[in-house]
């Protein structure tokens, strides 16, 4: 998997660009996903359900979701973050 540096961080931050694959997937079935639970499981376990805190968030979320995707990349980008624990981390 090749990785991009992000010129305009003041960090040097190595990013494979297979990991927008994986925002735009996750970005299209979290809204999908997160209605059928809301839809069809008990109110308790609905409630346990982490979730967008704000309508633009979920907006941006339907936006990055219906952005095409390689699933093919989506195994390689989960196997990057796995290889990878500490990423995003402050």
């Amino acid at each position: 998997m090749s990785a991009q540096t992000n010129e305009n961080s003041t960090e040097s931050a190595t990013v494979p660009p297979e990991l927008v694959d994986l925002v735009r997937f996750v970005a299209a079935h979290y809204v999908d996903v997160h209605e059928y639970i809301y839809r069809n499981c008990p109110p308790d376990v609905a409630a346990q359900v982490p979730k967008l805190q704000s309508t633009q968030a979920v907006f941006a979320a339907n936006v990055i979701g219906k952005q095409n995707y390689s699933a093919k990349n989506l195994k390689a980008a989960v196997d990057w973050m796995l290889d990878n624990p500490d990423f995003g981390s402050n």
